[in-house]
């Protein structure tokens, strides 16, 4: 997988999010309760609507069939406090 790209994705309710992320590289999304983080991953896995782009290498989201986006992206959630 190349690199994963976030351009100015805003989630319903949140600021606009830019951030890059290397092949293989972890990334941890924290915050309290209701901070918006799932709306974010929601956003880059393409299941809610947002504004912004996500790029995977060079190819942008849009120009990715969702099957194959599926598999090149993965998100694992923690366990519930």
């Amino acid at each position: 997988m190349g690199t994963l790209r976030l351009e100015a994705v805003r989630p319903r309710v949140l600021e606009p999010v830019s951030l890059t992320l290397e092949a293989s590289e972890l990334v941890f999304i924290c915050g309290p309760s209701g901070s918006s983080k799932s709306l974010l991953l929601r956003a880059v896995a393409d299941l809610d609507p947002h504004a912004g782009e996500v790029w995977l290498g060079t190819e942008a989201r849009s120009a990715i069939a969702p099957a194959r986006w599926r598999t090149e992206l993965t998100t694992v959630r923690g366990p519930r406090s």
